[in-house]
């Protein structure tokens, strides 16, 4: 899978990205919201991997700027620290389809974009 990483660590961007590209999947970083909207436009990703908290404009914000793009089947998961309830459900309301909490183990994150890559499900028949 080809896969947008947006982060403004660049500590979690190159520890994520390696843990993708051991599993695979080729990275494209950004390290700022307004960059991955730019990389957007310009190129298609299977899949997003979004920080929720970044200075320039938080993932949601960027999430909801996105869809409004029209990229309305491209799964964006969040990458969070919090990992309530609450924070989730703001998520999922800002057209997020799913969260994963940091610290994520390589197994987790790999199932997660794993998950995500056979979007839309199967009908079965």
């Amino acid at each position: 899978m080809r896969v947008l990483l947006v982060d403004d660590s660049p500590v979690n961007l190159r520890v994520t990205s390696l843990m993708l590209e051991r599993a695979g999947h080729r990275v494209v970083p950004a390290a700022r919201a307004r960059d991955a909207l730019r990389l957007l436009e310009a190129s298609s990703f299977d899949l997003v991997l979004m920080d929720v908290e970044m200075p320039d404009m938080d993932g949601r914000q960027a999430t909801a700027l996105l869809r409004g793009l029209g990229l309305v089947d491209l799964p964006v998961i969040a990458l969070t620290a919090h990992s309530d309830l609450d924070q989730r459900e703001r998520c999922l309301q800002a057209g997020m389809n799913d969260v994963l909490c940091k610290p994520f183990k390589l197994r987790d994150l790999v199932a997660t974009v794993e998950r995500w890559a056979r979007w839309p499900p199967a009908v079965i028949a």
